[in-house]
């Protein structure tokens, strides 16, 4: 693996994991790590020879990359994580194909854009789980969402599947990794190696952290710059809603920083929950050569920027006014491509995998597919539309594209980042040229200023990539979703999108 990459800012990393206790000190964290793996870095040189026996795709829902310490987050809200990143590479621009789960995971585990509104995994190409298992791997999964059912075609190419879990918590979910394997231990030892993906559900709303992982409170980090935006739109609230009865702007300001504090407890308890995983690994005598790759399905986004006029529209309907006062202006949850929510956490770190190392090139969880393939040295089907991250660790994008509700959206390797909304979201008519928003991330990380006026030939220049993007992918599917399906996705708060 060879990555175009920086070194961790932080030094060279130690070889080693990290495991704690839910609020063990870093340096606490760092012994017993050293004390459970005694080599995990490896030079460029020693990807073929030190080739992991298993894998472990650890997909976390609705996790934001920015509330990690490894991407820079100032809470100590994921000590073992950032202990991993150290031990292993990570990958800066990493980005999810969609803004749920259900296109997002269709495409992580098909290999293939999702370009429309689809629902289950196409019959027409064979899963990652198949293609691995048609090779002899042994593979399980434990899932913790309940979208990722049997009548999507998640199940597919599974040895074992275990889903929906109904507590969806990262802890528990591992307890099952481990009871699976303990009751197969003497079977998977015969075999080619293991495949399992754990999919914890803890950072998705609402936000119900343990007692002893309910530790943040006070103001958020970067509060005070937020503020400037909560009361620029709460002035705002009188006049859309002017009869309506409101928090005060201080109450409604507490609300924000409770939920996103309890976000970051959800972060911590997934933490716990990957602290869990590698002491499993390690006691079953398999740390040692077992690849972990550490993701998310999409982020989060907590009241960082102004919400779309369809979406306050649909409060105001609903509710009959703004009863969260400034709240209700304000976009939260998982609704856009904003890069809080599009762009996710990727790590990679097991044997084969150099350490302390940071890639700063654009990559997709489309990638993940491939990948895991070329780990397993398993032919990659023709199908596949990412690139494996394993022996090169440089996927070489020029562009990676993402959809989801009618929304389409692309980021550029130069750092534009275009999104082509429906007509809904900006209540515009149908009639026209679809409304766009065009952001710098790299340049503007709080994506504060809209280019889409100012640089107009960029702009049209991304916009016909997209269309010829949905052009070169776009296939037929099974649209029809069960009733069952139906009800779940409006018991998650996926309505109004």
């Amino acid at each position: 693996m060879q990555p175009s990459l920086v070194r961790n800012r932080r030094g060279s990393a130690a070889n080693v994991y990290g495991m704690s206790s839910a609020r063990l000190r870093p340096t606490a964290v760092a012994l017993f790590l050293g004390a459970a793996l005694a080599c995990v870095a490896c030079s460029a040189e020693d990807a073929e020879t030190n080739r992991p026996r298993n894998v472990v795709l650890f997909v976390v829902d609705t996790l934001r990359a920015d509330r990690l310490g490894c991407y820079g987050y100032e809470r100590e809200t994921s000590p073992t994580i950032d202990k991993l990143a150290e031990a292993g590479t990570l990958f800066e621009r990493n980005y999810a194909q969609g803004y749920w789960t259900v296109p997002s995971m269709i495409s992580m585990m098909s290999g293939l854009y999702v370009t429309d509104d689809e629902t289950a995994l196409t019959a027409d190409a064979p899963t990652m789980c198949e293609s691995l298992q048609g090779a002899g791997i042994t593979t399980a999964a434990f899932v913790g969402n309940r979208v990722l059912t049997n009548s999507r075609g998640f199940e597919r190419g599974l040895d074992h599947f275990e889903g929906p879990d109904p507590s969806g918590r990262a802890q528990t979910l591992v307890n099952r990794f481990a009871k699976w394997y303990t009751a197969n231990k003497q079977k998977l030892a015969r075999g080619k190696g293991f495949f399992a993906w754990i999919h914890p559900f803890d950072p998705h709303e609402p936000y119900r952290p343990k007692p002893e992982f309910r530790v943040f409170d006070g103001p958020r980090p970067g509060e005070e710059k937020l503020r400037e935006l909560w009361e620029r739109e709460a002035q705002r609230v009188r006049e859309i809603d002017p009869d309506g009865e409101h928090p005060s702007f201080e109450e409604a300001v507490a609300g924000i920083r409770e939920e996103s504090n309890l976000y970051d407890g959800e972060v911590l308890a997934v933490d716990a929950g990957v602290r869990r995983l590698i002491e499993v690994l390690r006691k079953a005598g398999e740390l040692d050569r077992t690849l972990i790759i550490f993701a998310a399905d999409h982020g989060e986004t907590h009241c960082e920027h102004a919400d779309y006029p369809q979406s306050v529209a649909a409060r105001l309907k609903n509710k009959g006014q703004l009863d969260r006062g400034v709240r209700d202006l304000l976009l939260a949850g998982h609704r856009g491509f904003r890069d809080d929510v599009w762009r996710t956490p990727l790590l990679m770190v097991g044997p084969g995998v150099p350490a302390g190392v940071r890639a700063n090139h654009l990559t997709a969880n489309l990638d993940l597919y491939p990948t895991i393939l070329d780990i397993f040295d398993v032919p990659a089907p023709r199908h596949l539309a990412g690139q494996s991250l394993w022996k090169s660790g440089d996927a070489n994008y020029a562009q990676v594209f993402g959809h989801s509700f009618d929304t389409h959206a692309v980021i550029a390797e130069d750092g534009f980042k275009l999104i082509e909304h429906s007509y809904a979201r900006l209540q515009e008519e149908a009639d026209g040229t679809k409304p766009i928003e065009l952001f710098r991330p790299t340049e503007d990380p709080d994506e504060v200023i809209d280019f889409a006026d100012s640089s107009t030939e960029t702009a049209e220049k991304l916009r016909a990539l997209i269309h010829a993007w949905q052009l070169e992918h776009k296939r037929s599917f099974i649209s029809e979703t069960s009733e069952e399906a139906r009800q779940t996705l409006l018991d998650l708060g996926y309505t109004g999108y």
